[in-house]
């Protein structure tokens, strides 16, 4: 085992001003108190105010007094799981290639429960679809897995999602991504079956069937229902029912057929119309549709004529005379032909049904959050990672609404056994890989106290950063820009390195530095990324860049190796050294290199001196230029490893 050295000269490091384009993303805006805690030695009287006057809008306000013996009080929120309580709806855009696999979504909350949804045969859509998946409530799409945990979804905490493809057919193919949505149902709208699922147990959990008129010895009518893919007006499923009552029974009169399905119990209270998506393959179709019981008929000639293309029908549901909206019972769509009248015109064909729901106008679901929009460039963020059968790193390709800047994830698989499987998996920890800096804006009274700022990854590894003798402003409002590389390790297991793409617990705290007492205020907790380190050029490097940061070396051929890329003014000793963030020298090389007007290349593979893979989070690289005459050139920054 090679001795570890440390580094502990000065760093100069350049960043670009925060003002001329840093780009900001708001961790927490502390407007509200949601998930925050507070702490205190037993010594400390802490009063947090949570919600007060902030730098924008609210803000929270400590009030603490450190006494004889305090030393500090702290709030804190965990950011290991996000909170989606507020909706009970997934919606998300998918396409796929290659043969027909099953599509499955999974949503895993923090004790480890799992609640999935699997769809047999649909990842080979070629066109961008919309799916919508309902969790939380008895008759939700996402069910428990049974795989760990407990049936019991905290909504509230959860810890991972993926989407994938499982075995069906075998063979290659690609799963596409886009646009994850979160969005709420609301008492205006019920989606009784949107068939997308492909079976015959509808939202409200209950079950339908086809039927035929009562038979003769002649012969009755005939509704054959199927659910299908390929002809919808949104999703991946439509009803079809191919029907025949184009005959007469042995008493001459006319026949019937058709197709139920149970309202199971669930009250319309709330809900006007009911509404469904209707097409037909000849046109003129007629039917009539019975809510309740048989007495509560409409008949949907009064309302529109069915066509060849997809349509909405909605029909009042004060027209369907003396309808118990607390218990309605069925739905039935009922084909007839009658010999004294024409009900039924043509008396044999198929009709399609989508989208069928119980509504009343303009009280549309509200979206609560977009939860991705999967634009980032996976490579370079690592917020998705690829697991199972896959071929290849996952990508990022042209999303659905095809502008220059929309994009969507893909996941590439190979499946040859009926056990095969791929996902697509977001650990929703908080990532801020693709930042340089933490920054947030304080002002404080009273006594002059030190501020920390302390991050904990998933791992239960803290760095922190000491502000010191800064709590005291008059009142004034100030901003706290903390670099990553300045924050230096203060506990935990392991490598004693912060993984920045999965951090769980953010601390703010008052530490003692006069002690007495005071109160602080803060706001709008952020990170950010600097536009990029620039280098002016030296009296031996002249020009310098460093190609693929963050580096990522998962073994794709894409970035798996980091580039310092320099030319020289004068032949030279060139030194690559690596230093963890606490000043632990983990690699070192050097060569001699002779001017010219080339450039030259000094390649990093994510490998310390003893040949082990570092782990994912931020590093600092110094590239060295010693001349002949004694002239020395230094360029020192960070550089990210995210695999």
């Amino acid at each position: 085992m090679k001795m570890k050295t440390r580094f502990v000269t000065a760093v100069l490091i350049t960043f670009c001003s925060l003002s001329t384009g840093a780009q900001a993303s708001t961790i927490d805006s502390l407007n509200s108190a949601s998930g925050w805690f507070w702490e205190n030695d037993s010594a400390v009287a802490l009063t947090w105010a949570a919600l007060d006057t902030g730098y924008s809008g609210n803000g929270a306000r400590l009030t603490y007094d450190m006494g004889a013996t305090g030393t500090w009080a702290q709030i804190g929120k965990n950011f290991g799981t996000i909170d989606i309580s507020e909706g009970d709806e997934l919606r998300f855009s998918f396409k796929g290639s290659g043969n027909s696999n099953k599509l499955q979504v999974q949503i895993v909350d923090a004790d480890g429960s799992v609640f999935v949804k699997t769809i047999d045969g649909i990842t080979n859509r070629a066109d961008w679809t919309e799916l919508s998946m309902t969790f939380g409530s008895a008759n939700s799409d996402l069910a428990y897995a049974n795989w760990g945990g407990n049936a019991l979804l905290d909504s509230s905490k959860i810890a991972k999602i993926s989407f994938g493809a499982t075995y069906l057919t075998g063979g290659t193919g690609t799963l596409s991504i886009d646009n994850v949505r979160l969005y709420r149902s609301t008492s205006t709208l019920k989606l009784f079956d949107d068939f997308d699922d492909l079976n015959a147990t509808n939202r409200f959990g209950g079950i339908s069937g086809a039927f035929a008129g009562i038979p003769t010895a002649v012969s009755s009518g005939t509704c054959v229902a199927s659910f299908v893919t390929t002809t919808t007006f949104s999703g991946t499923g439509a009803l079809e029912l191919r029907y025949d009552v184009s005959g007469t029974d042995e008493a001459g009169g006319g026949m019937y057929a058709g197709y139920w399905t149970q309202l199971n119990g669930v009250s319309l209270a709330g809900t006007t119309h009911l509404s469904f998506m209707v097409k037909g393959t000849e046109g003129g179709e007629r039917f009539k549709i019975e809510l309740g019981n048989n007495t509560n008929d409409v008949r949907v000639q009064a309302y529109t004529t069915v066509t060849d293309a997809w349509q909405e029908v909605r029909i009042p549901l004060a027209d369907f005379s003396g309808l118990a909206p607390a218990s309605p019972g069925n739905l039935v769509f009922v084909f007839e032909n009658s010999v004294n009248s024409v009900l039924n015109r043509p008396t044999s064909s198929t009709l399609y049904i989508d989208d069928v729901k119980f509504l009343t106008p303009g009280g549309e679901n509200e979206l609560i959050a977009t939860l991705d929009t999967m634009d980032d460039i996976p490579n370079t963020i690592g917020k998705w990672a690829a697991y199972g059968q896959t071929s290849g790193a996952l990508a990022a390709i042209a999303g659905k609404s095809g502008a220059d800047t929309d994009r969507a994830l893909q996941i590439s698989y190979n499946f040859s056994s009926a056990s095969d499987w791929a996902v697509m998996e977001r650990d929703t920890h908080l990532n801020v890989a693709d930042g340089t800096a933490f920054r947030f804006h304080y002002k404080g009274t009273g006594a002059s106290n030190n501020l920390e700022l302390k991050v904990m990854d998933k791992n239960g590894v803290t760095f922190r950063k000491t502000l010191y003798g800064v709590t005291s402003t008059n009142g004034e409002w100030k901003t706290a820009q903390i670099p990553y590389k300045e924050m230096t390790y203060f506990s935990g297991n392991g490598a004693q390195v912060l993984d920045l793409s999965k951090l769980e617990t953010i601390w703010i705290a008052v530490a003692k530095g006069e002690g007495g007492a005071g109160s602080v205020w803060l706001d709008e907790l952020e990170y950010y990324a600097t536009p990029g380190y620039t280098y002016s050029g030296g009296r031996m490097i002249s020009t310098f860049a460093l190609q693929n940061n963050p580096v990522s070396p998962n073994g794709d051929g894409l970035n798996d190796k980091a580039r310092f890329v320099y030319r020289l003014s004068d032949s030279a000793l060139i030194k690559l050294e690596i230093f963890s963030l606490k000043g632990e020298k983990l690699h070192a090389s050097e060569k001699r290199v002779t001017a010219d007007a080339n450039e030259h290349i000094i390649e990093w593979d994510a490998l310390d001196d003893d040949g082990k893979r570092v782990d994912n989070g931020l590093y600092l690289y110094r590239v060295t230029a010693e001349g002949y005459d004694g002239q020395k050139d230094t360029v020192t920054n960070v550089l990210g490893v995210i695999r």
